[in-house]
């Protein structure tokens, strides 16, 4: 089965819509959990200053390390993100072109 220009770029915006939803879930899931580890943190570290408690400092130190690795993979979607939709933007002006190329072809065809 043979695809048009047009088909073919069709399926790359579809695919490249598809991939750019998954990372902004990810970015999302990542976003939020950085949040609930950050929230974690300044309860604990509130705690900590009020009752003085040392088993706290561990759990803190823990909580600051998951929260960087949350915030990195946050940034690394978020980037990956922008370039998706940067990438997919150029793919539909691509797309918009060839099926404006084919209507007029189609269109002198018919004449």
């Amino acid at each position: 089965m043979d695809l048009t220009p047009s088909e073919r770029l069709s399926l790359r915006v579809d695919a490249l819509s598809l991939r750019l939803r998954e990372v902004s879930e990810e970015a999302s899931r990542s976003r939020a959990e950085a949040l609930d580890l950050r929230r974690r943190l300044e309860e604990l570290t509130v705690a900590a200053l009020v009752e003085g408690d040392p088993r706290s400092s561990g759990e803190v130190a823990e909580l600051r390390n998951r929260l960087e690795g949350h915030e990195e993979r946050a940034a690394a979607a978020e980037a990956e993100e922008a370039r998706l939709r940067g990438i997919l933007d150029d793919a539909r002006r691509e797309y918009r072109a060839q099926r404006s190329k084919e209507f007029r072809i189609r269109w002198i065809v018919l004449e």
